[in-house]
């Protein structure tokens, strides 16, 4: 017997241990071995591999576990990956981007690319293109007008009135609005 320790026996390998005196009480397991492994035993959870859909149990604090091993886990990360790409791909197609491009493009082949109302011109990504009847899908050059960002959000947010057929674009508070935007 070493001096001035006691012998125990660890609870999960049940082998003799020493522990200093003042460990006597509280020492239960020989090693961080088997207090890890050993110690929540009886309170192991069952959980199912994403990857290879076996089951397998774990410490009830990986709550959030879903692989059984790291090969599962680097297996199954390359089907995630195709899986969001597909996604992705997919939700380009039903967002309709590529046929709001070929309009941008349309449009701005026979319209001058600037605002209507402000006459701003430096960007064109900055444009919006906006449905004056509020039909999306009525798509005609008459029917479209072409704003800066900053208008597009003034006109839905009433701010600003598009007269189209009078040609004259006023604000709420009947003020003529050509050609320049003023500061309240």
């Amino acid at each position: 017997m070493k001096y001035n320790q006691v012998e125990k026996i660890c609870k999960a390998c049940d082998k003799p241990f020493f522990v200093r005196n003042y460990r006597k009480d509280t020492a239960k397991f020989c090693s961080h071995f088997c207090q890890n492994h050993k110690q929540y035993e009886a309170d192991k959870k069952q959980y199912v591999c994403f990857g290879c859909k076996k089951q397998f149990t774990d410490s009830p604090s990986r709550n959030r576990k879903k692989f059984c091993s790291m090969d599962c886990r680097t297996l199954a990360s390359d089907s995630v990956k195709e899986r969001r790409k597909k996604a992705k791909i997919s939700a380009l197609k039903t967002r309709g981007t590529t046929s709001a491009r070929i309009l941008r493009k349309y449009i701005f082949s026979i319209k001058e690319a600037k605002c209507e109302i402000c006459s701003y011109n430096k960007r064109d990504y900055c444009l919006d293109l906006h449905h004056i009847d509020h039909n999306p899908n009525n798509n005609s050059i008459d029917n479209i007008a072409v704003l800066c960002a900053l208008c597009h959000r003034e006109l839905h947010k009433g701010d600003i009135q598009y007269a189209s057929k009078k040609g004259k674009i006023t604000r709420n508070d009947k003020q003529e609005y050509i050609g320049t935007r003023s500061l309240r």
